[in-house]
């Protein structure tokens, strides 16, 4: 918003010539902040990537690619195997000589849009990127305000999965969409818009720039502000509203909680991924997450190695302890999260933990403690036993065999009992319990929190639990007048067991998907102790012979901040940072032969493990004046260094001589060649930031 300045009345000349001194240290600085940024912009155009992978997953080598550079991908993975395993090494390679490596070995194409890489089939043209392909289509061209074509704008049927997205002139289109459907257009900055079909063949859209201003102070990178001087769009959650007790991840909670913040959660089991996006983009790019200045990195989640998978996991806040958190903030659009650049093309949520009290001397003890039950609700209710012999019964009169029906009348007038309730078998009432003690206290020069939490969690499907155990340590000192420095530090320590989960069928079926397909007239157990064999479609394995695989994950969280922070001269701060956030994951896996799985590969063992770190250093310069309470200024410049890391392994390996020693002693198989694989990556980004904000009354 422009904003007109008029000078009447009396003058005061020595504020006259104040004004247009700060207004000449404004130009410089915006020069000279435009000047690095366009620098830091040409440099990492020519950025050059190092890539060393073997037998790793095509998502892994995404991963990598991501992580090593400022560019991001766009694909489908329902058309995209990710799971494809190649090998790739190079040296010091620009981005179009690796994309062009990666389209040899995999027969995928791929082309540029600026930071943003699309990714398509072999078969499939680039500027048709819909998900589903069927006859009759819409399509239309999406442009801004001043009509110019915006390409990356995501557009999707409402209610589903299926969208595309724009390409560089800013055109979608669309297969076999129903009239009654409706079309929801959204981009990050641009104001969502939903419109119906209604018959149309053809629909242009005009989105328009969103914003929002409210009054409190916000975190906004590198600095906090007035709401009321951002012109961006951010959203602010208040923690003390958060239901936080039984919360395993501060994810989960934060469902329903900010504007444009969408929270989905594919898996019960416990600490089950959270997909977070902002703004309903399913560009597949999820916002970058910052806590205490640090960027986050996510813990890694190996290939089990086995036909079981036991969902995706959650792998950036649950290391977080959500008691811990004093505020998020979330920048929505491009103007509020340009700061971070390329990074947060997604958005950026940022976390702030607790610190010490500010306003009063002494100490604080806070302890809270809560237990949480769970229970299956609106599931399905099965047949007893007799209930089932009688449908089976009908059904092979229904079909004209009633002369083979399986079931005699005196069979099912003797059966005893209900029969087997294999749901009940399987599962049971989940607990979760949460304990946190904390200590918040402040002395002349010294403010200080800490705390301790436990998080344990027996889920409903037996065999399948989470226990988590944060220690934050939060302080900061003054040294002298000018001076302050602080010390913040977080580990976690998380181990849980799975079961088999997901959609496969027959012998490698799930738990739940056994239970609710195995025959009710079977008991657990035969007369010889084995596990029973359902006699009708033995293909199915007996779902409380599941419950014996093991499954181990043990997740390490470390998050190191170091600060010092000087006020040389009135209104100038110089803040120098460095902070590591590290993750590690060990994953063990083995399948017995008391499973029908594992009695045909005579045992199955995998272990695995993923390393992730993310080193930063940086030194930010903040200056803001204010002139006769009218004029607001307020300039931020810095540079910043970002290292990270990423390695791991995995084996797996089947015939095993007896399970007594699990996944410890690989060395046992018969196999002659175990399967392994491995993985080593690292990227390096330096950076210039700056910002100028002017604020007139406060407006």
């Amino acid at each position: 918003m422009k904003k007109k300045l008029t000078l009447a009345g009396r003058r005061n000349s020595h504020a006259y010539k104040q004004f247009l001194l700060a207004m000449r240290l404004t130009v410089f600085l915006i020069v000279f902040s435009v000047a690095a940024v366009i620098a830091n912009t040409g440099h990492s155009q020519e950025a050059k990537i190092t890539l060393q992978l073997k037998n790793a997953t095509l998502s892994d080598v995404l991963n990598a690619i991501e992580n090593n550079s400022s560019y991001y991908f766009m694909l489908n993975n329902k058309l995209i195997d990710l799971s494809k395993r190649i090998d790739i090494d190079v040296q010091d390679k620009m981005i179009n000589d690796i994309l062009a490596l990666l389209s040899k070995k995999t027969g995928i194409k791929y082309k540029i849009y600026d930071r943003q890489i699309v990714l398509s089939p072999g078969d499939q043209k680039l500027s048709d990127l819909s998900v589903s392909q069927q006859q009759k289509s819409i399509s239309g061209k999406v442009n801004d305000s001043a009509g110019t074509p915006l390409p990356g704008v995501s557009v999707a049927i409402k209610g589903t999965t299926v969208g595309t997205i724009t390409d560089a002139d800013g055109n979608y289109k669309l297969a076999n969409v129903s009239e009654k459907a409706t079309l929801v257009f959204s981009f990050v900055g641009m104001r969502m818009q939903e419109i119906q079909i209604a018959g149309q063949t053809s629909i242009n859209v005009k989105m328009e720039e969103e914003a929002i201003c409210i009054d409190d102070v916000v975190a906004i990178g590198y600095a906090t502000v007035k709401r009321s001087n951002i012109s961006g769009s951010v959203s602010s959650v208040s923690v003390k509203d958060i239901p936080k007790d039984g919360a395993v991840s501060i994810g989960a909670a934060l469902k329903g909680r900010a504007a444009g913040l969408n929270i989905t959660q594919s898996t019960a089991q416990p600490g089950g991924a959270i997909g977070m996006s902002i703004r309903g983009s399913i560009t597949g790019r999820a916002p970058l997450i910052v806590v205490d200045g640090i960027p986050q990195t996510s813990f890694g989640q190996p290939s089990s190695g086995t036909i079981y998978t036991t969902g995706a996991k959650d792998r950036n806040l649950i290391a977080l302890n959500p008691n811990d958190i004093e505020s998020i903030d979330i920048l929505k659009d491009a103007s509020a999260a340009a700061i971070y650049g390329s990074d947060a093309a997604g958005g950026v949520i940022l976390i702030t933990t607790k610190k010490g009290s500010k306003t009063q001397k002494g100490f604080d003890i806070d302890i809270n403690s809560s237990v949480t039950f769970q229970t299956l609700s609106d599931y399905p209710s099965y047949f007893t036993a007799r209930e089932f012999m009688i449908e089976e019964n009908k059904i092979y009169e229904e079909i004209g065999r009633g002369n083979e029906k399986p079931h005699s009348q005196d069979k099912i007038d003797n059966f005893v009992g209900d029969g087997t309730k294999w749901i009940d078998e399987v599962t049971r009432t989940g607990i979760i319990q949460d304990h946190n003690i904390s200590i918040r206290g402040a002395s002349d020069k010294a403010n200080y929190f800490t705390s301790v939490g436990y998080l344990g969690q027996d889920a409903v499907l037996k065999n399948s639990d989470l226990r988590k155990i944060t220690i934050r340590t939060n302080l900061d000192y003054k040294l002298g007048r000018m001076l302050k420095t602080g010390l913040y530090s977080s580990i976690a320590i998380l181990n849980s067991n799975d079961l088999p989960l997901g959609e496969r069928r027959y012998s490698e079926a799930s738990v739940l998907y056994s239970a609710m397909k195995f025959n009710p007239t079977v008991p657990v157990y035969d007369t010889e102790g084995n596990f029973s064999v359902n006699p009708e479609r033995d293909v199915y394995p007996n779902p409380v012979s599941l419950l014996g695989i093991t499954n181990e994950a043990k997740n390490n969280a470390l998050m190191i901040t170091g600060y010092i922070e000087a006020n040389p001269v009135k209104n100038l701060t110089i803040k120098a940072t460095l902070g590591l956030d590290r993750k590690t994951n060990q994953s063990d896996q083995y399948v017995p032969t008391s499973t029908r799985y594992g009695f045909e590969k005579n045992g199955i063992a995998s272990k695995a493990n993923a390393n992730n770190q993310v080193m930063l250093g940086s030194i930010i310069a903040n200056y803001n004046l204010t002139l006769n309470d009218t004029h607001l200024l307020d300039l931020m410049l810095g540079g910043e260094y970002k290292k990270q890391n990423s390695d791991g392994m995995n084996i797996s390996a089947y015939d095993f001589p007896y399970d007594g020693a699990l996944m410890n002693n690989m060395g046992l198989t018969q196999m002659d060649r175990p399967t392994i694989g491995s993985y080593k990556s690292s990227g390096e980004m330096q950076s210039a930031v700056g910002r100028v904000s002017y604020s007139f009354l406060n407006r």
